[in-house]
Order: C-alpha cells, then sequence, then structure tokens
C-alpha cells in the first residue's frame, strides 16, 4: 500500500505541467497572444534557421532531415510538428534553448496547414 502511494506521488511529482493558460500561448512581440492564422511562413522560417538549422541543413542533415529550403519544411511538417510540439524532443536536449511559446508557434503553423510561402 505504502509503494503504491509512493509511486502514485512519485508520477504526479514528475507529471509535466498542464499545457493550458497563458503560458502556453504564443506572444507576439508586443505580447498579445498569436492566433492560428497570424503564425506565417516567414515567422517559422526564421524559427527553424535560429532552432533546427544547425543540426537540419544542407550538410549535415541529422536523421536525414534537412530543412533548409521551404519544400523540404513542407516535407517534413508532420515530423516537426509531433518532435518539436507534441514529444517536446527537439531541439534534442534543448540545445538552442526553443520556448514554450516558440513550441507553440510550431503548433500553430501546422494547424493553419504549415504554410511555407
Amino acid at each position: 500500500m505504502v509503494g503504491t502511494l509512493v509511486l502514485i506521488g512519485l508520477a504526479i511529482w514528475l507529471a509535466p505541467p498542464a499545457a493550458t493558460g497563458a503560458g502556453s500561448k504564443a506572444l507576439t512581440a508586443d505580447g498579445k497572444p498569436v492566433a492560428a492564422a497570424e503564425v506565417n511562413a516567414a515567422q517559422i522560417s526564421a524559427l527553424i534557421e535560429q532552432r533546427c538549422l544547425m543540426c537540419h541543413n544542407a550538410q549535415l542533415a541529422q536523421k536525414n532531415v534537412a530543412l533548409h529550403t521551404p519544400e523540404l519544411v513542407k516535407q517534413h511538417a508532420q515530423s516537426i510538428y509531433q518532435q518539436v510540439s507534441v514529444l517536446k524532443l527537439m531541439p534534442f536536449n534543448n540545445a538552442t534553448q526553443i520556448t514554450d511559446a516558440e513550441r507553440a508557434m510550431f503548433k500553430q503553423w501546422f494547424e493553419a496547414g504549415a504554410p511555407t510561402k
């Protein structure tokens, strides 16, 4: 019985925080929430350049994923969404210090059809 309670307590303690509330919303430069339609290809392109291209470029395509052209970004949109927004595995060990707001922007971009132009 005590072991079960310890395991339940450990599971609650290790659970990630809920993704609801103001902390999970992407914000514009003036602090307003970004609507899905407002996340555009230029913003995502800048995020990919800043957060992804160090490992996913023409010369170094980690896991055979290169993201240096809009066509490649579109081709890998599902994987980007899963790895960045859902699983939160990329960037590996959060090497580029991606924020939760940026992850939310990737999610909104994908849900808006993953526009690249």
